[in-house]
């Protein structure tokens, strides 16, 4: 349920992600500099924002082409500041703080059949996040949704609700664990309202 964790803006699942084994380079001919300074491995990463791709890994290495938030890249090194990656045929360093190995990306979703329904939220302070992922760092908590609110679900991947969301009088697309909603409104754990005849009794 959306009890299990409390993230500290709202309840929803734990989700982790499983720890990246690497390996030291050698040989001569390694395309990193200094070598001794990489890790040689092969991974995914994901821009965060727009970042520059550079010929060499340092923050006034000339800029071989700008690269766009949200893009899917292949890294073949890193060190403690920068990733190696190939971007449009060009090979060259982003920082790693513009990126990361989560797959934050919405993908997989498929539109609700009929159109967009109504469900609720089925426990207290719900998170509604940028991306589907559970991770404060990556896509903080941007609103919440409290026990029995109407949420408008668009979209549904394996794990999680693309959701109509307003906020300042402005829509957004955000999202919601699957967890989260529920088909009909719940009853609040916390009304003694219900029992209230059995005390008196």
């Amino acid at each position: 349920s959306c009890r299990a964790q409390n993230s500290g803006n709202g309840t929803e699942p734990d989700q982790t992600t499983p720890s990246q084994t690497t390996q030291s380079p050698d040989g001569p001919n390694n395309p990193y500099n200094p070598p001794a300074a990489w890790t040689e491995n092969t991974q995914t990463v994901y821009t965060l924002k727009d970042t520059s791709l550079r010929k060499d890994a340092t923050s006034t290495g000339a800029i071989l082409a700008s690269i766009p938030k949200e893009t899917q890249l292949t890294s073949t090194g890193y060190n403690s500041n920068w990733y190696y990656v190939e971007y449009e045929g060009q090979q060259g360093y982003i920082q790693k703080s513009s990126a990361t190995t989560i797959n934050f990306l919405p993908t997989g979703f498929e539109d609700i059949v009929g159109g967009p329904k109504i469900m609720y939220a089925n426990a207290k302070n719900i998170n509604v996040r940028p991306y589907p992922v559970v991770n404060d760092t990556i896509a903080k908590a941007v609103g919440s949704y409290n026990l029995n609110d109407e949420v408008t679900v668009i979209a549904q991947n394996a794990n999680w609700y693309k959701i109509e969301y307003i906020k300042n009088d402005e829509k957004f697309e955000y999202f919601v664990s699957k967890d989260c909603l529920s088909e009909t409104t719940v009853v609040d754990p916390d009304d003694d309202k219900p029992y209230q005849d059995l005390f008196t009794k």
